[in-house]
């Protein structure tokens, strides 16, 4: 089980994205601490530089030509299709069983309210229950087997006054 039951999606979205914007706000953090540091030492032979080129004259600064760089620099640039990203939230294998759950309880609901028959004949029930739940026998070994057994059970008997027992139902997602 999960300690984060009790959020909502939104709110676990939400949560998700606040510890990550305090993440990179820490690290931010740190590291502009850390460069700053290095660049304003007294013992860095740039800032030592940097501090006698601004006390200078400005005629030494204006007759000094920008010094050459040694080293080639490369360019690259990123095609502009490539700018737009899009973030997708991946769900777990919980989110979307419950998802496929519900389907199947709102596909054997509308079955059931739409017997042709009255009373219900048994052999019809049962096949159109049938179909629908071995489409989904992804829910065998799972913990809501059960349940969808449970609410068939519950529904049939409610809605057609038929009585299944546990090994009918299972005979069902044969």
């Amino acid at each position: 089980m999960c300690m984060f039951n009790y959020l909502t999606g939104p709110q676990m979205l939400l949560t998700t994205a606040g510890v990550i914007a305090l993440y990179y706000g820490v690290l931010a953090l740190y590291y502009r601490r850390t460069i700053g540091q290095t660049v304003l030492s007294q013992n860095n032979p740039v800032s030592t530089t940097a501090k006698a080129t601004i006390m200078g004259t400005p005629q030494d600064l204006i007759g000094n030509p920008a010094p050459e760089w040694e080293e080639e620099l490369e360019m690259f640039l990123e095609p502009a299709g490539e700018a737009n990203y899009s973030i997708e939230m991946l769900e777990d294998d919980d989110t979307i069983l419950l998802k496929a759950a519900e389907t199947v309880v709102e596909e054997i609901q509308e079955v059931v309210n739409h017997i042709a028959s009255q009373p219900p004949n048994p052999e019809e029930v049962f096949t159109k229950i049938r179909a629908i739940v071995l489409q989904y026998r992804i829910f065998e070994n799972t913990e809501y087997f059960e349940a969808i057994n449970a609410f068939i059970a519950q529904t049939v008997e409610r809605e057609c006054d038929i009585h299944w027992t546990r090994d009918d139902l299972l005979v069902m997602w044969k």
